[in-house]
């Protein structure tokens, strides 16, 4: 019966999202959507997303929230997602209201909120006038990505979009830790999406110089032991990653794809060229999925 199912891509539509990020993301997956749909296993019972970031994935196939988790270390993140799943027009009222320019930002990006509510906002704020849609901190913990420059201003309260996100949230089980911990219970046929900070052994890219930071190479041979003990579980799992070989040297018999996007890291939109992706798989992809979404396989 359908409500076994977390999601059933027999019943999913060609490329049609449910719903989209309310949030800017750096490295969020949305310009990949229509290839990382097509390699999605057809149903799962439960669906499993550590590293949520802007969900982008999730919004578009919008699982049924009682047989979703999604999670994330950052409290901040998390905490917005929580808010925006109970109060949403709590949210969007003050929200609308906040105005672009330096100034208001700086004063906004050194306050210190009064409770979690004010901490969402404040935090949506942030994400849609900073730079890039970055997010960083120092080592005292304090956000300092800079103020973003905009071809044109940008739209601060996305209110039909935190709507669409409070109604997929309501149910959704949405907690902060780290991405073991988050999949200690997936059971046979149970599906899990990591997204990690993108990390390699070598790279003199400052980007991933400071995700080495925040997920180091440990955490990635952490991530490859635990992918491989969930799959033995029965468990299809399924990561995003650096086309690198010493990346994908950690994942063995695992199916190994190459997708592209354009880069959206660089501040000026005519050095955002194209970049690789590696798509890592548990369970091998039909080949019609792979040759009608432009997928190389590697």
């Amino acid at each position: 019966m359908e409500r076994e199912y977390a999601f059933n891509l027999a019943e999913f539509p060609a490329y049609k999202p449910k719903a989209s990020p309310f949030l800017r993301w750096a490295g969020g997956k949305s310009a990949l959507l229509p290839k990382v749909i097509a390699l999605l296993p057809k149903r799962v019972k439960h669906y499993y997303e550590p590293f949520f970031g802007g969900g982008a994935l999730f919004f578009a196939i919008s699982p049924k929230g009682n047989k979703s988790t999604i999670s994330d270390t950052n409290e901040e993140l998390i905490n917005c997602y929580q808010q925006v799943a109970l109060h949403p027009e709590e949210i969007i009222s003050p929200l609308s209201k906040l105005t672009y320019n330096k100034k208001f930002y700086r004063n906004m990006r050194d306050k210190t909120p009064k409770n979690d509510l004010e901490r969402a906002i404040r935090f949506i704020y942030l994400n849609r006038t900073c730079w890039n849609g970055l997010y960083r901190v120092n080592k005292n913990g304090k956000f300092n990505v800079p103020f973003g420059k905009f071809a044109k201003e940008p739209v601060i309260c996305p209110s039909a979009r935190i709507i669409a996100a409070s109604n997929i949230l309501k149910e959704v089980k949405i907690i902060a830790t780290d991405f073991e911990k988050a999949v200690e219970y997936p059971n046979r046929d149970d599906f899990v999406y990591f997204d990690p900070p993108f990390t390699v052994k070598h790279d003199n890219n400052g980007f991933r110089q400071y995700n080495e930071r925040v997920f180091s190479w440990k955490d990635q041979e952490r991530l490859s032991e635990l992918s491989i003990d969930l799959k033995k579980r029965g468990v299809k799992i399924m990561i995003s990653n650096a086309t690198d070989k010493d990346v994908m040297g950690l994942y063995g018999t695992f199916y190994k794809y190459k997708v592209s996007r354009v880069s959206t890291i660089s501040g000026i939109t005519s050095k955002r060229g194209r970049v690789d992706e590696a798509i890592i798989t548990s369970y091998k992809i039909p080949k019609e999925n792979i040759m009608n979404s432009n997928v190389e396989v590697c």
